[in-house]
C-alpha cells in the first residue's frame, strides 16, 4: 500500500512549469506520486503537449496562459486544492527524496490527529 492510499489528511503536490522543464517536472511527479493524494501541474501548454500526465489518474493538469507573474500562477494551482489540505510546492528543478516525501505525509497525518 502506498502512503497516498492510507486514511488521513489530503496532501497535494503543486508545481508550475513549462515545456522546456517537462523532464524535470515529470521526474518530480514520479518521485512524489506515491506520497500524495493529488498532483496539480499548471502549464501554459495544452494537454496534448503533456501526454505523460494523463498516465497518472490523480493528476490535475491546468492550462493557464503565462503572464510573467509566478505568484498568480501559483494561485491558480492552489485554487485546485481544498482549503483543508496540505500542500507541497516545488519548482521543477527541486527534487524531493523518498524519505522527505514520506515525512511530509507523516507530519500532516500527525497534525490531523
Amino acid at each position: 500500500m502506498t502512503v497516498s492510499t492510507m486514511v488521513g489528511p489530503k496532501v497535494y503536490f503543486i508545481q508550475c512549469s513549462y515545456l522546456e522543464r517537462k523532464d524535470q517536472t515529470l521526474e518530480c511527479v514520479q518521485r512524489l506520486a506515491p506520497f500524495v493524494d493529488k498532483i496539480v501541474i499548471v502549464v501554459p501548454e495544452p494537454a496534448e503537449e503533456w501526454p505523460e500526465l494523463a498516465q497518472h489518474e490523480h493528476i490535475i493538469h491546468v492550462q493557464e496562459e503565462w503572464k510573467d507573474n509566478l505568484p498568480e500562477y501559483n494561485n491558480v494551482a492552489l485554487a485546485q486544492c481544498p482549503r483543508d489540505s496540505w500542500v507541497l510546492y516545488t519548482d521543477p528543478d527541486e527534487l524531493v527524496c523518498e524519505e522527505f516525501a514520506r515525512s511530509i505525509w507523516e507530519v500532516a497525518r500527525k497534525a490531523e490527529e
